[in-house]
């Protein structure tokens, strides 16, 4: 029986329940995955220990199979029932708000495993991005809430991904076999999802929501997405799911239009005796998959050429129509990978070499179109992202990555016969290549965003304490010996309070209170007749307040002494013209009023008013002795033959400020969106272009930073700066979707196109 909170719709309900089924059967096939999988990684371990940590592993898995079932169960029933206002985990440093907090010190295990979730998430979301925003899009529209999160969609990758680690997190097991889980649940979901989605969203289909919205485009998650749910789901995107019948039907009425349009490899099929069975033709393809004529096909054209030959070789006249079906589409995806700007031409010559084998995939597995999860297609996607991030080693230098593309390529070219496991063998293998990459980098790059943060968070705490500074002394005439002080040891003391606690700490309050009655202190406005007596308290609560502050920085103590000594000097001048201008006011009280009615030379005149900052001064003092006022310190004053070393930290010669010529709306917008972990192209004035990627967004300075693959800094950008880059040209975004899935969705609007004209 459905149930669930207060307000939660019906058809919510029922789509919750059927997810818990679903998920509890993926992850019934994850633990039985696991145990294989550790027990086979305890057989390969190189040490008892390493054996020992597998098979502890194993046990805990056994042990805590029903209570990691049961939490992920509770986890994915929160997301429903919290209706879009779910929050799976909180942002990262270089996307969220400039934190103080983000500068704490992670441990390298906790961010190894935090490092393999963000992975997950991001292959899940780019995998399967369009039924993904298809059901964002409907539970925004079921729940009233078109602008709904990504993160926060019930059945989004960050639910999922972070459920799973959350409920894995009692697991008393050691990281890495923690990983090997993790890399497990990657395996499983990848195949799995793309079912659950396309259940979840035929769901909701049934249940009327959005019946008619169709696959958005990549933009559609920003306002085209809300628009689309707006409009009803009628402009939502450009093309529906397609399977393999589908794409067939749109290839052969495309080729009805009129005109004499090629289409493919250009390959006709027939259904006569004379044609070539698809086994034959998948052997015939064999043979030449290695030959040097078929390494080298960029074009349909070429590979068109080679198969009819490969046919004329085999006393055969044609293919089956089915076959030159599959063999057109294939090659139509290839003329769109290879046409790519964004593929490096030495990459694109590697990736050709894949075209025969692709070839024979599609002949042996007609899902290869219409399964996103295909080992097939998840290589070549692979390979393709690996390939965007490139941009060439230098002449000499060795290049792993490089390396690991030409051996994977290779492997496939001259061992696959028509065996589809080889693809996935290969997909894992060079996918475990590139995620420990990923983890390196983003060490690095996490070391790069911390340092900056950092950076900033000290150009800003010195900011604030060089104006709260100017402003507590604008004003007052302050000794120079003491102001240097001022600017200098104790704007540390300042800075060191503001970095532990921001400018709303108690620490931070206490010790610019401190400093405004320092400066009072040798310099007190106004002046009333309590002020000598108020004077004479304050100094040693003073006194004590900046030796303690001192300390904190561990100010040196010879340096503290003279500092001391300095300011001892002043509040002894400062009280001794206190004391005779109050004389002179006591005799001015019976002196004619001509008399009485001129104030001191020097300006150091009482008046009614009392002293800020300053509690019960008003109250009668009885004023000690002179020889009663209290000393600063415990020698005697002395005048110093030189100036303590008290000067200023050297400021930065200022930056001539850059102009920034107008942008237009949109390259603004595109910045202003533009989020960590996008890879673009930099294009200097001298120079040749760079492949770079955002690795970091310091929110306090607004400086984007770029860095290449191996986490080595590229070039920064402020946010204007940044959008003038993206008008002009010298930044260009880069699609790091999926390729084979752009290619197929360009080929299906290309076949669509053609019937419209």
């Amino acid at each position: 029986q459905a149930s669930g909170v207060k307000g939660l719709p019906a058809s919510m309900i029922r789509l919750r329940d059927q997810m818990a089924v679903r998920f509890r059967e993926v992850l019934n096939d994850f633990f039985d995955r696991a145990d294989d999988a550790l027990f086979d990684l305890s057989g390969r371990a190189d040490t008892n220990a390493e054996q020992g940590t597998y098979f502890d592993a194993m046990r805990e898995l056994r042990m805590e199979r029903k209570q990691i079932t049961h939490g992920f169960q509770q986890w994915l029933n929160r997301a429903f029932d919290e209706q879009g206002q779910f929050r799976p985990a909180s942002p990262s440093g270089g996307d969220g708000e400039f934190d103080r907090d983000s500068l704490s010190l992670v441990d390298e295990d906790t961010l190894e495993e935090q490092v393999a979730i963000d992975n997950m998430v991001i292959k899940i979301r780019n995998l399967y991005s369009e039924p993904v925003e298809l059901l964002r899009m409907r539970f925004g529209a079921l729940l009233k809430q078109p602008d709904m999160e990504s993160s926060q969609n019930p059945l989004g990758p960050e639910v999922i991904c972070h459920g799973l680690a959350q409920t894995c997190k009692g697991l008393a097991v050691d990281i890495r076999a923690r990983l090997v889980i993790y890399k497990l649940f990657d395996q499983l979901l990848m195949g799995r999802l793309g079912h659950i989605y396309s259940e979840a969203n035929q769901h909701l289909i049934n249940e009327g929501i959005l019946p008619k919205l169709r696959n958005p485009s990549p933009a559609s998650s920003g306002s085209a997405g809300r628009q689309a749910v707006e409009n009803g789901g009628n402009e939502a995107g450009t093309s529906p799911e397609y399977d393999f019948k589908s794409l067939v039907q749109l290839l052969h009425q495309g080729a009805q239009m009129p005109g004499n349009v090629r289409f493919g490899a250009g390959i006709q099929g027939s259904g006569g005796p004379g044609a070539v069975d698809t086994g034959e033709l998948v052997q015939l393809l064999s043979n030449a998959q290695s030959a040097p004529g078929a390494t080298t096909i960029t074009t349909s054209e070429e590979l068109g050429s080679l198969i009819k030959e490969l046919i004329r070789q085999g006393n055969k006249s044609a293919v089956r129509q089915a076959d030159s079906d599959v063999i057109n589409l294939v090659s139509m995806l290839f003329d769109f990978i290879l046409e790519d700007r964004q593929l490096p031409e030495s990459m694109k010559a590697m990736i050709s070499r894949l075209q025969i084998p692709m070839v024979k995939v599609a002949l042996l597995d007609r899902n290869f179109f219409n399964r996103g999860g295909h080992p097939a297609r998840k290589l070549l996607n692979e390979l393709a992202s690996a390939a965007m991030s490139w941009s060439g080693e230098a002449s000499g230098q060795k290049d792993p990555l490089l390396e690991k593309m030409e051996n994977a390529v290779s492997r496939i070219v001259n061992e696959f016969s028509d065996d589809p496991a080889l693809f996935d063998e290969v997909y894992q293998e060079f996918s475990t290549f590139m995620d420990r990459d990923r983890r390196r980098r983003e060490l690095v790059e996490k070391r790069l965003r911390d340092a900056e943060e950092g950076r900033a968070r000290d150009q800003m705490a010195k900011d604030a304490v060089s104006e709260f500074v100017a402003n507590t002394i604008r004003g007052h005439e302050i000794p120079k010996g003491i102001q240097l002080f001022l600017e200098d040891a104790w704007a540390r003391v300042l800075k060191w309070y503001w970095l532990r606690e921001g400018s709303e700490g108690e620490g931070w309050q206490s010790t610019a209170e401190l400093t405004e009655r320092l400066v009072w202190s040798v310099d007190p406005r106004p002046r009333s007749r309590a002020t000598r007596p108020a004077l004479l308290r304050e100094i040693p609560r003073i006194v004590a307040g900046l030796k303690e502050g001192l300390e904190q920085i561990s100010w040196d103590p010879f340096h503290t002494d003279q500092v001391l000594r300095d300011l001892e000097l002043a509040h002894v001048d400062v009280l001794q013209r206190l004391n005779s201008v109050g004389e002179d006011d006591s005799r001015n009280e019976s002196a004619p009023p001509a008399e009485h009615a001129r104030a001191p030379a020097d300006d150091f005149s009482i008046t009614d008013e009392q002293p800020p900052g300053l509690n019960d001064v008003s109250e009668p003092q009885v004023e000690p002795r002179e020889e009663e006022v209290p000393t600063l310190s415990d020698e005697q004053p002395l005048v110093s033959d030189s100036e303590p070393s008290l000067e200023p930290e050297p400021e930065q010669a200022p930056q001539q400020e850059k102009t920034v010529a107008p942008v237009s709306a949109k390259a603004r917008e595109m910045a202003e969106s533009l989020s960590v972990g996008a890879w673009l192209e930099w294009c200097p004035e001298e120079g040749r272009t760079v492949r770079c990627k955002l690795a970091a967004v310091i929110r306090a300075t607004g400086k984007y930073i770029f860095v290449n693959r191996s986490g080595g800094r590229v070039v920064e950008y402020m946010q204007d700066e940044l959008a003038a880059a993206l008008d002009d040209g010298r930044l260009t975004m880069l699609d790091d979707g999926m390729i084979f899935d752009r290619a197929l969705e360009s080929v299906i609007d290309s076949l669509r196109g053609r019937q419209k004209h």
